[in-house]
């Protein structure tokens, strides 16, 4: 039986040789003809809005065993990315998946003589955390900052004046949505994942670079109106998003299944960077 609503707080040289003629010597081989190099470009991946996408050429090889130099292209990003690679040249180069959709990659790699065919590999990337909910980041930042401007009164822990705006961090949004989706998929509520691991270590992981991290986390909630409304009703989740500290924010929201104690699962993460 699902619950209705909860909430939660946490502060590699040939050797060549050939037969000898008549007086033994040693006849030359010719060097094997040049084979073009094969490009891969790794495995298709899936990962979620924001998410620092990794590829990975290491698999690319050249049948004399020639080093390889590589050339990385982003072929094709979703309307209204501004995606880049850096590294291009690299083995293993990297671009921030900024709009949800469907990105391209391909690769090229040249052993010193010919290049090989390009290879693609396919980067699919999911709508945020959201649970549908339309107009997601804009309003939950407006109705944090709006709280934050006003200051407010944090139940018994006290009067909180006004605190600077906070804006969004793709990272922290990245930690918050490993988070309600790690609650979804185990079946938990907790501030404690279930790789035992806390907000700090999952906004480290994200590539947040921290000075200091709150989290609050909800579940049951319908909208990001209702689950910031009782937040700002709870005195311990209150002081986390009034605290004059934090400069960043991100929020996630993922929808549970029918088994599932609730029927969605809420993490919003804060920081100050370093």
């Amino acid at each position: 039986m699902r619950k209705r609503s909860v909430l939660c707080v946490w502060i590699l040289a040939v050797v060549l040789s050939g037969c000898g003629g008549a007086d033994g010597g040693v006849a030359p081989v010719g060097s094997p003809a040049n084979v073009a190099p094969v490009s891969n470009a790794g495995p298709a991946q899936s990962v979620a809005v924001g998410a620092t996408v990794t590829l990975d050429g290491s698999a690319s090889s050249d049948a004399n065993a020639d080093p390889l130099t590589f050339v990385w292209t982003l072929t094709s990003r979703p309307p209204g990315s501004n995606a880049t690679l850096a590294g291009a040249t690299t083995t293993r180069p990297a671009f921030i998946a900024d709009v949800a959709g469907t990105y391209v990659a391909s690769l090229v790699v040249h052993d010193g003589q010919v290049s090989s065919a390009p290879a693609a590999v396919t980067v699919s990337v999911g709508s945020p955390g959201n649970c549908g909910l339309a107009n997601f980041q804009s309003e939950a930042i407006a109705l944090v900052n709006a709280h934050r401007a006003a200051g407010a009164q944090c139940g018994d822990r006290g009067a909180f004046p006004a605190a600077p705006p906070l804006s969004w961090n793709l990272a922290l949004g990245q930690a918050s949505l490993a988070h309600s989706e790690d609650m979804v998929s185990f079946n938990f509520f907790s501030h404690t994942g279930s790789d035992g691991s806390d907000v700090a270590a999952r906004a480290t992981a994200a590539g947040y670079l921290w000075s200091s991290v709150g989290e609050n986390i909800a579940a049951g909630y319908p909208s990001v109106s209702a689950v910031v409304g009782a937040w700002m009703a709870s005195p311990g989740h209150c002081v986390n998003i009034m605290n004059a500290a934090y400069r960043d924010i991100g929020l996630a929201c993922a929808p549970g299944t029918p088994s599932n104690s609730f029927s969605n699962y809420w993490t919003m993460d804060l920081g100050r960077p370093r």
